[in-house]
């Protein structure tokens, strides 16, 4: 097999792979959200829903690339 070190670079790079991945589902999860806002119509309504989801989004990404791996 492959040394203590050798493991762990395999295990770095599963880890970094998966927090790239994690980050672009969020991304791509609210883009759609506020492509359905956005096809609600104009008014308050939409700029707070949108404003909303993008205090969102900015939140679960940092929440996401703030933990340990």
């Amino acid at each position: 097999m492959g040394t203590d070190y050798d493991l762990h670079l395999e295990n770095f790079d599963l880890a970094e792979m998966l927090s790239w991945l994690g980050s672009i589902a969020i991304i791509a999860g609210f883009f759609w959200i506020q492509v359905q806002v956005d096809q609600l119509g104009k008014g308050w309504a939409h700029t707070i829903l949108f404003l909303l989801s993008m205090v969102a989004e900015v939140y679960l990404l940092w929440l996401w690339n703030s933990r340990d791996i």
